[in-house]
């Protein structure tokens, strides 16, 4: 508990993460409820998920930042820079693939590559399983690969944009969007 007799930070735009990270900082195991349903106002609009995204991640390095390097928040931060080390991978690897077809290279598809590919979208398509009410138009957006694969370019946009935010500009604050 807190000086304030408060479990987590008030402030805090992200209450359930904050709350969760206090928690273990106390000695609590906290665990994912698998049974438990959840309901949320869905965003009707690019620029309010966009805002919605935003806030949440920046919110989530703001909450790391404040509480520093530990055992609780060790695998957090390190998860934050893996994703730096793999969308520089990605970024490097665009880079070079657009080099090529500009140079006019013909490219040569090792047999791994494939086997790799197929393994991420039968993951994929396996991850259907835990869709309620699923949808002819569910299965059709994962098995086009495509679609997410442009939903997970706009999170890394978002995300990047979040630390650029958290570190340049100060804690986020409530807005209404």
């Amino acid at each position: 508990m807190r000086k304030n007799r408060q479990f987590y930070d008030q402030r805090s735009l992200i209450e359930d993460y904050e709350l969760t990270l206090s928690l273990k900082e106390l000695g609590w195991k906290v665990t994912v409820g698998t049974k438990m349903h959840s309901w949320t106002d869905v965003p009707l609009s690019f620029a309010v998920h966009w805002h919605q995204r935003i806030r949440w991640a920046r919110s989530h390095v703001d909450t790391l930042r404040q509480k520093g390097w530990n055992q609780i928040t060790r695998r957090d931060i390190l998860g934050h820079a893996s994703f730096s080390v793999l969308l520089t991978q990605q970024v490097t690897f665009a880079a070079i693939a657009t080099y090529l077809v500009i140079a006019g290279t013909t490219f040569v598809w090792n047999p791994l590559l494939w086997i790799i590919v197929v393994l991420f979208w039968s993951d994929r398509m396996y991850r259907l399983k835990y869709v309620n009410n699923l949808t002819l138009t569910d299965v059709t957006i994962r098995a086009l690969f495509l679609p997410e694969e442009f939903y997970g370019l706009l999170h890394s946009v978002q995300r990047i944009w979040s630390y650029w935010l958290s570190f340049a500009d100060g804690p986020e604050e409530w807005r209404e969007t």
